[in-house]
């Protein structure tokens, strides 16, 4: 049996955090594993969220990208323990995911990226089946999406489309394709 190696002490307070909340949501055993240091989830975490049944974790993490003093982001699906099934993988560093979101039945999984777009992903094969824009690329320079919810059936989702430098949100919604 190998021993666990330390937590680093460069771990960002929000990958904490976030460890934290999906202990919460899947058992203290689940949250050790995505904390405790297993080599595939170098990095940090900046978004993850259980499936609705809590059979799978998707999350997003912030790892060295080849380009010096930059992160890049790996979407990792798998097993509430480890989650090592990389879905994607981002060489550009403006492509960070801020938040992950389950359909109500957990046959998909988005993530939202850059603020603007929803990334589909089928949670068992892991390929890509579909993108959303929550938010034009134009109005994404001042707006941002945040708090996505898909409806009860998938087929639509809403958010909050909230201005980057102030307060003053406003209601959203967009279509998923089938």
């Amino acid at each position: 049996m190998s021993a666990q190696r330390p937590v680093s002490s460069t771990r960002s307070t929000g990958a904490l955090i976030a460890t934290l909340v999906i202990g919460a949501a899947l058992g203290a055993g689940a949250a050790m594993a995505l904390r405790g240091g297993d080599a595939r989830l170098r990095g940090r975490i900046t978004a993850a969220m259980p499936s609705p049944d809590k059979s799978i974790v998707a999350l997003a993490t912030a790892t060295p990208c080849a380009k010096a003093d930059a992160w890049c982001t790996e979407l990792r699906i798998g097993p509430s323990t480890d989650a090592s099934k990389v879905a994607a993988a981002y060489d550009d560093p403006s492509a960070v995911c801020d938040e992950v979101v389950w359909t109500p039945d957990g046959t998909r999984v988005g993530f939202v990226m850059r603020g603007y777009e929803l990334r589909l992903f089928d949670p068992q094969s892991l390929k890509e089946i579909g993108t959303v824009r929550l938010v034009t690329e134009e109005a994404a320079q001042t707006r941002r999406a945040r708090g996505v919810t898909f409806s009860e059936n998938g087929r639509a989702v809403t958010f909050d489309d909230c201005p980057r430098a102030h307060s003053g949100c406003r209601a959203g919604v967009a279509g998923v394709p089938q």
